[in-house]
């Protein structure tokens, strides 16, 4: 079965946070999960990465060089950190995040770093990250879809109908959302809710593919072969 669709870190519709929440402390099993997660990520993420990255841009290397000088600018660490993590380097990006959430944090910080748990396939420190953002900002689209596709991740397809129902409440006609939300209504083998969300979704995107295909799924357990093969086709068809 097809997973769910992703989208990369954008301060598209991001909001400034009104308010701050206390953050609880970490366990000691909290701790340990983040120390072998950051043990694991050095032997993969060479600083050359890093560095390449810095090279290519110089609007991240000045980035870079205002975090050195200012132990507190947590908006230069969350800006770097999201572009960090748009190339895929979580652990430069989780040790920013990191940085920010000990002076404070903020909305942004607290999103980055549900965002690198859920990659790392730790749904419980997802979670709390994503809580807190929405705690931080209740009204805040991105946030809901964030949780509600850390709840796909975990096998929790029921309460991803919710999250994921609230971010297109606050943010309607969204394809990607509407199509995540249609893959939690096929998990949760609420067949004609898929199907709606599905076909949805392609007539603001055609080129979703995942959607597509998993229309074709859906069509084909409703009994509607001919309909599903059609949607197959346009996935395989060559461009």
């Amino acid at each position: 079965m097809s997973g769910c669709i992703s989208r990369t870190v954008s301060q598209r519709g991001i909001p400034q946070a009104t308010r701050f929440v206390k953050h609880a402390p970490l366990t000691i099993s909290d701790y340990m999960r983040t120390v072998y997660r950051i043990s694991q990520e050095n032997s993969i993420e060479p600083d050359e990465l890093r560095q390449k990255v810095l090279d290519s841009n110089p609007e991240l290397a000045q980035l870079a060089a205002q975090i050195a000088a200012d132990a507190k600018d947590v908006e230069s660490r969350n800006t770097l950190a999201e572009a960090y993590l748009n190339h895929g380097l979580l652990r430069s990006a989780y040790t920013l995040f990191t940085e920010a959430l000990n002076n404070g944090g903020d909305f942004r910080t607290e999103i980055g770093l549900a965002r690198i748990w859920d990659q790392w396939h730790d749904s419980s420190m997802a979670h709390r990250h994503a809580a807190a953002a929405t705690a931080i900002n209740p009204g805040s689209a991105e946030a809901h879809e964030l949780m509600g596709n850390i709840y796909l991740h975990a096998n929790a397809p029921a309460e991803a109908v919710g999250e994921l129902k609230q971010a297109l409440e606050l943010s309607p006609d969204v394809p990607v959302v509407i199509a995540n939300l249609g893959y939690a209504y096929m998990w949760n083998r609420n067949l004609p809710e898929a199907k709606a969300c599905f076909e949805k979704a392609l007539s603001l995107n055609s080129n979703l593919s995942e959607a597509r295909n998993n229309l074709g799924i859906v069509l084909a357990q409703m009994g509607d072969y001919e309909g599903a093969l059609a949607q197959m086709a346009q996935v395989s068809a060559p461009e």
